[in-house]
């Protein structure tokens, strides 16, 4: 029994020395292919392929086109759109586009509210004036722009009138401006006085301008165009002309072959036949009697002897 005991001890001390070796020789056996191929296969690719493309790929691609494309697109346009010069210059485009300033106007109107608005533009007093109409309805709009550009003159029948009396009769005379080009007769005419009467001879205002480019059209444009220009030929101004010079500028138009200019004309007036009378008198030694038959002779010439100073019978010194 104790020989069996002691060789069974001796098996069991045998194979508890061979597993624990064993064990060693496995563990290290077991562990290198375990640790390598299942730690770098899992660990390396799914941790740099999943942490590269996952980090840099999704951070970059994202910050940079979010970043840089929005931000100085965006930015540049509306700093643009800002500046009150070039809105203001938009808000006149689109006013002169309305149809309702074209219709209350005329087809040109477009040229001449831009040119108009221009100088409103630029005076920064008047700015806000014509920024306050953007975005407003073209029916609204319209009329504050007759007023606000200034244009009340240009969207009157005095003008339009004007200008086509002026176009036909006066392209070839200095008035002041291209009598044919239309745009710039409605922009003078905007400036000139519209306080005078229908058939005014004198006066600073459209209305006289407009009674001497009528006559010019039937006869002596080169003495009535410039009464009808800008300066007024010293007829349609503010201080109203001498008699003679009324005198000499009907008996130009009407009865051309009395003295044959103007300047002879004014040298027999002036000083020497008196200007006492009033507007209207048929009889007396009087300019203004001269110039009343001047005027019939419009529609008599005939009257042209009365008209004249060495032929009339009747305005001479009474008896």
């Amino acid at each position: 029994m104790k020989k069996h005991l002691i060789l069974m001890l001796a098996l069991l001390l045998v194979g508890a020395t061979g597993v624990a070796c064993g064990d060693d020789d496995d563990d290290d056996a077991d562990a290198e292919p375990e640790a390598q191929p299942e730690g770098e296969p899992e660990g390396e690719p799914e941790g740099e392929p999943e942490g590269e493309p996952e980090g840099e790929p999704e951070g970059e691609p994202e910050g940079e086109p979010e970043g840089e494309p929005e931000g100085e697109p965006e930015g540049e346009p509306e700093g643009n759109n800002e500046d009150p010069l070039v809105v203001c210059q938009n808000t006149c485009t689109e006013v002169a586009a309305c149809p309702e300033l074209a219709e209350l106007c005329s087809a040109e109107i477009l040229a001449v509210v831009e040119a108009t608005c221009q100088g409103v533009c630029e005076d920064e007093d008047a700015r806000g004036q014509i920024l306050a109409a953007a975005g407003l309805p073209c029916a609204v709009v319209a009329p504050l722009a007759i007023d606000g550009f200034g244009l009340e003159g240009l969207c009157s029948d005095e003008c339009g009138q004007y200008c086509t009396l002026m176009g036909s009769a006066c392209g070839d005379f200095e008035v002041g401006f291209d009598a044919t080009n239309v745009q710039e007769c409605l922009l003078t005419c905007s400036d000139y006085s519209f306080d005078g009467n229908t058939d005014d001879r004198s006066g600073d205002s459209v209305q006289c301008r407009i009674y001497h480019a009528d006559v010019a059209n039937a006869a002596a444009p080169e003495v009535h165009c410039p009464h009808a220009g800008v300066d007024g030929g010293g007829v349609c101004v503010d201080e109203p002309p001498s008699a003679c010079v009324t005198y000499c500028a009907i008996m130009d138009a009407n009865c051309p072959d009395v003295f044959g200019d103007n300047e002879t004309c004014l040298t027999a007036c002036e000083g020497v036949i008196p200007e006492t009378g009033a507007n209207g008198d048929l009889e007396g030694n009087t300019v203004q009697c001269l110039s009343t038959h001047a005027l019939i002779a419009e529609l008599n010439e005939a009257s042209c002897s009365e008209a004249d100073p060495a032929t009339t019978t009747n305005c001479v010194d009474g008896e």
